[in-house]
């Protein structure tokens, strides 16, 4: 257990640092990608920790996430000639192959998009990382901890407190008014 729980940190740290060189570095926007349509929900959650915790004060990145390879075709020839300021984060789910020959032609699809796609976004000056996951509840709480750390650590490279939300209590205390004039 000691041993996982040493690999999540490092894995936090080197994620952190990875963050802020691409900071240093002029990236403007955190673009999280998944190939499966079942890490959506987990894809939001990473945009809502990052956005909410490190973009503010003009420091941090600003998040976006998609599901390739239905958003390659319209989103991959921007990412790829953004003039370097996105950088990406893939987290890739394994694929169904099975005996069933329809199955194994979709995973050997999906593994050279995902392959290719990190490739040609490397050539096209993108900072990328990637996190292959399971699906099985250790590896999501495992990968959600490391999330977790690692946002927090990258608050405190950029210099900005990950625990408060001042946009986020300015837009409420907004809300309140109109609600109390309706």
């Amino acid at each position: 257990m000691q041993e996982k729980a040493t690999q999540s940190y490092n894995d936090a740290l080197n994620y952190a640092i990875a963050l802020n060189e691409q900071s240093v570095r002029g990236k403007a926007l955190q673009y999280f990608i998944t190939n499966d349509t079942a890490a959506g929900s987990l894809l939001n959650w990473l945009v809502q920790l990052y956005c909410e915790s490190s973009r503010k004060d003009d420091k941090g990145l600003f998040g976006a996430k998609d599901v390739f390879s239905e958003a390659l075709h319209y989103n991959g020839q921007g990412v790829q000639e953004s003039g370097g300021l996105i950088t990406e984060t893939f987290v890739i789910l394994p694929q169904p192959n099975g005996d069933n020959p329809i199955y194994q032609k979709y995973a050997k699809y999906n593994k050279a998009m995902v392959e290719g796609t990190i490739a040609a976004h490397l050539n096209g000056r993108v900072g990328v990382q990637a996190f292959y996951l399971d699906q099985t509840i250790y590896d999501i709480g495992y990968f959600m901890q490391t999330h977790m750390f690692a946002c927090v650590t990258y608050c405190y490279m950029v210099g900005v407190n990950p625990f408060d939300q001042p946009g986020v209590e300015s837009y409420k205390a907004e809300m309140r008014k109109f609600l109390e004039n309706s």
